[in-house]
């Protein structure tokens, strides 16, 4: 519960428990609780992980006739402030998705049913590939699949790896994926010229689909207006930071600051892997400059002047001085030796560096953008049944976000890996509890997320009315407030019954009261 409304530590419980109505409604001893208490309880949870998630998906079914045959499953992370030396899966990963690449952390990986129900849930090290986390949740869920009719698995394509949908394959289970970067290649003539059905169509977006059957797989090939929105503003955005970089580039260039040809082309290659998502469309080339210069053969130099020459030309072949600095040279020497500078016949080329787009390629892959392809061993789907599974994936999206957002589940402040993975199904076990609040609001057609309701009847309160009396004693009586019609509208929508609620009276001695008091 402390998970659900505060997200303290279980050191910061004790005095929580001080400001909230836990003796009224759950333990009256809970005050007297300690933080050794709730450390323990972690660990003896933990202990019984499986069978408590095994009963607790089981009493969900039931309360919300869920079905068991859509499996949502996707990874994502928790990182450390600390240096976790006693947990050995907290790993550095430089994928971190929060860009803490300087913070260990473990992966996670869920499963969620149709509905963003938990399944199952594994805490794996910071470094385990792709299809060992799968490996893992299909172990755990072989009993479901066996009961399931056409058990389907839907991934994202970040994890939807060749690997991934063998093994799948080897386990007779069927999948909903969409393809990794590359796999639409095939797919463009289709992309760009097949008759496409619309399959929704609002101010928001327009989705349009078309079915193709290929081999073993059916592919969806789909086109997001929304999609394609965001994804022309990403590409801009990366275009407007490659280009200011080429800019920059090309500044210290033209100063001299960067002379050495293999330097620049280092400094390219860093470009390139940066912005790889649009370098590839791009025309990066480098032409260092040239110094040559020619005496005539019947002119007789200074001797100072015709070494100064062989010195420059010796330092511009080697790249040890900038086109800059050389001009400057020649310049000084011009005026110091005018008659004789005149009859040689000096040749220099300032470097050219070039940086821009493609049109054709960038064209046509702006024609691309907002299209992505689906694949799935389902023959029996229609192209709309297809699409709408696979955007149950924003069930998954919605519980990560739960989690990390509204649970706390990073960053972790624990060090011990039973604690860390510990910490993590407290939060699961919280996740349950208010994503049952927001399903059951959803079937009353109320919209409200978690964070409103907390925010709402967070000032529904108890509180203790003190009546002093002609003998001596003084009555304590605690009772919850009446609830405003804000409250009501929660309770009522999920079947909670405010009079039912606990009050207690407690008889108080005058004397043992004033010493309260002081």
């Amino acid at each position: 519960l402390n998970r659900l409304i505060a997200q303290n530590s279980e050191h910061a419980i004790p005095g929580w428990i001080k400001t909230v109505a836990a003796e009224d409604l759950i333990d009256k001893s809970a005050e007297d609780s300690a933080a050794d208490r709730f450390y323990s309880i972690s660990d003896k949870l933990l202990k019984y992980k499986d069978m408590i998630e095994e009963q607790l998906y089981i009493k969900e079914q039931n309360l919300f006739n869920l079905k068991n045959s859509i499996y949502l499953y996707d990874l994502t992370n928790s990182y450390f402030e600390g240096l976790c030396r006693q947990n050995p899966k907290a790993k550095f990963n430089k994928n971190q998705k929060e860009k803490r690449s300087d913070c260990r952390q473990i992966v996670i990986a869920l499963v969620l049913d149709q509905e963003g129900f938990i399944r199952r849930y594994y805490v794996l090290d910071g470094k385990t590939s792709d299809a060992q986390s799968l490996e893992n949740i299909l172990k755990a869920l072989e009993k479901d699949f066996q009961k399931a009719e056409l058990p389907t698995i839907i991934m994202d394509r970040g994890i939807a790896s060749s690997a991934n949908e063998k093994l799948l394959q080897s386990k007779g289970l069927h999948y909903i994926v969409a393809t990794r970067s590359g796999e639409e290649k095939p797919f463009i003539d289709d992309f760009l010229n097949a008759d496409f059905k619309v399959l929704k169509d609002d101010h928001n977006n327009k989705v349009e689909v078309f079915l193709k059957q290929e081999n073993d797989l059916t592919y969806l090939l789909c086109k997001s207006s929304a999609r394609k929105t965001k994804e022309q503003a990403m590409r801009n955005q990366a275009e407007e930071r490659l280009d200011q970089n080429l800019a920059s580039l090309k500044k210290l260039i033209d100063t001299g600051k960067r002379k050495d040809p293999s330097a620049v082309q280092q400094a390219i290659g860093r470009i390139k892997e940066r912005h790889s998502k649009v370098s590839h469309y791009y025309s990066i080339e480098f032409t260092p400059y040239v110094f040559e210069y020619q005496i005539p053969a019947d002119v007789d130099l200074p001797k100072r002047l015709s070494n100064s020459l062989e010195k420059l030309h010796d330092k511009a072949t080697h790249f040890k001085i900038s086109h800059v600095k050389l001009k400057s040279d020649l310049d000084t020497l011009s005026q110091k030796y005018p008659d004789d500078y005149k009859k040689i016949k000096v040749d220099i080329t300032n470097p050219q560096f070039i940086g821009e787009p493609l049109d054709e390629k960038r064209q046509k892959l702006q024609n691309l953008d907002g299209n992505y392809l689906l694949k799935t061993t389902r023959h029996d789907l229609s192209d709309e049944q297809i699409w709408r599974m696979y955007v149950m994936l924003t069930c998954v999206e919605a519980a990560f976000r739960n989690l990390k957002t509204d649970l706390k589940l990073r960053p972790n402040f624990h060090q011990k890996e039973t604690r860390v993975e510990g910490h993590v199904f407290i939060t699961i076990l919280a996740y349950h509890l208010l994503h049952s609040i927001e399903y059951k609001l959803r079937e009353s057609d109320c919209t409200l997320s978690w964070a409103t309701v907390k925010r709402v009847v967070s000032s529904h309160n108890y509180s203790t009315i003190i009546l002093p009396t002609v003998h001596d004693t003084v009555i304590h009586l605690r009772k919850p407030g009446m609830p405003e019609p804000a409250h009501q509208e929660i309770y009522e929508k999920l079947q909670i019954q405010p009079a039912t609620l606990p009050t207690r009276k407690t008889m108080i001695l005058k004397k043992c009261a004033n010493s309260c008091s002081a």
